[in-house]
């Protein structure tokens, strides 16, 4: 039987949105928070799906993964949410103000995106 590794799904973020530099003539800050919008997306519901197969043992073993896993459900449609909206507030007027309001927005996805990290690596850890 083979056995498959998993990549984090951070790590795969990285390696796939990370080595790119900025195309010419785009603003560096709308470029981060696109790209950091795009890999929290795809971290969320990678780490979902998982606590979601496991949620038995993770819930044993892992229950402030678990509990994280419940706040995020709760919360990351609104993270998702506020961070394009403030992305296309920033595009549509570049104030500084926006771009304040775009930099708390981006924080607050590579916020969870470090937690969902942390828990990915301790659910791999425990789980078979």
């Amino acid at each position: 039987m083979k056995t498959i590794k998993r990549l984090h799904p951070f790590v795969v973020a990285l390696l796939i949105y990370g080595c790119a530099s900025y195309p010419a003539g785009n603003d560096p800050v709308v470029v981060n928070a696109e790209k950091t919008t795009a890999i929290a997306v795809e971290t969320i519901n990678t780490f979902l799906k998982i606590e979601r197969e496991d949620q038995d043992l993770i819930k044993s073993k892992l229950p402030q993964a678990h509990t994280y896993a419940n706040y995020v459900r709760v919360h990351a449609l609104q993270w998702i949410s506020t961070a394009r909206s403030m992305t296309a507030s920033y595009k549509n007027n570049r104030t500084a103000e926006n771009k304040a309001n775009l930099t708390t927005a981006v924080a607050v996805l590579a916020q969870a995106v470090t937690q969902i990290g942390t828990y990915t690596n301790q659910i791999h850890s425990a789980t078979p």
